[in-house]
């Protein structure tokens, strides 16, 4: 922070090469509406279950690689922090 209280840029901006995750996170969600057609195509009570299922633990991992993502920005940032040593973050 400045004297007038406003907030300075301690690096340049930092950036993170995420392109094979955002692809097994496309690929995830391929399947998932693959699944969904499935699903919308068959009548039979078993195979209605085990492709909700199916669907279920697709959703799953993407809430864990979405997680696993917020995790790595969030410890960069922390990194950067404190070698720049920083007191406080701003949003």
């Amino acid at each position: 922070m400045t004297d007038e209280g406003l907030p300075v840029q301690f690096s340049r901006p930092f950036f993170v090469d995420i392109k094979g995750v955002q692809n097994k996170i496309e690929r995830i969600h391929q399947e998932i509406d693959r699944l969904k057609s499935k699903l919308s195509k068959t009548t039979d009570k078993k195979k209605i279950k085990i492709l909700k299922r199916e669907i279920k633990l697709r959703w799953k991992k993407l809430k864990k690689l979405s997680k696993e993502l917020e995790h790595l920005a969030s410890n960069i940032i922390i990194a950067i922090a404190k070698i720049h040593s920083c007191s406080t973050l701003l949003k």
